[in-house]
């Protein structure tokens, strides 16, 4: 009867946070229908700019909830261990151990997971500040493309050598802040 019950309320907590969605959207269409201006704006805006998926995942938490699907993910300790580190390309390279854990510095959104010339696998994350952390030279990823990860998710695993940068509004920064 209790497995009922929770099966139901979260059904409902599903259903209600769906019909939040649709109601949004939709008001959204009606301003925007109504207004040729803000309209001819909001688009200027949405393609001319970069939209911080990490603003966007906060907002939706603090306001509805959790997302409901989102898989259970490995967290280790998010400091990074290792033996030195050197100007690489836009960043730094940083010499750590064989099967390298490598983890989120902080929360964020993914939103590149692939090949990068020059870097090998790498996995770019958007942090809430807009901050773009790159990490590269990665052996194996763990993560996909817009996977949302609090500080210390694994991300994947590197040998040797991890490459990271880091990146506001197209710009590269001095990686000595972050690290």
């Amino acid at each position: 009867m209790a497995k009922k019950k929770k099966k139901r309320s979260f059904l409902s907590k599903l259903f209600s946070r769906f019909l939040v969605c649709i109601i949004f959207i939709l008001g959204c269409l009606i301003i925007l229908k109504s207004s040729p201006s803000l309209k001819k704006d909001v688009y200027q805006y949405v393609f001319n700019s970069n939209i911080s998926f990490g603003k966007f995942q906060q907002i939706y938490e603090k306001y509805i909830g959790k997302f409901p699907f989102k898989e259970s993910v490995q967290t280790v300790s998010s400091n990074f261990n290792y033996l030195k580190n050197e100007e690489y390309k836009d960043g730094a390279k940083l010499s750590v151990g064989k099967d390298y854990v490598t983890v989120s510095r902080k929360s964020g959104i993914v939103i590149f997971a692939g090949e990068k010339e020059g870097y090998g696998k790498t996995v770019i994350v958007q942090e809430a500040d807009d901050l773009e952390v790159w990490y590269g030279g990665l052996k194996e990823i763990k993560v996909s493309m817009y996977d949302y990860l609090k500080s210390g998710e694994v991300i994947g695993s590197c040998d040797d050598d991890l490459y990271m940068a880091f990146m506001k509004d197209g710009k590269v920064l001095n990686y000595k802040k972050y690290i």
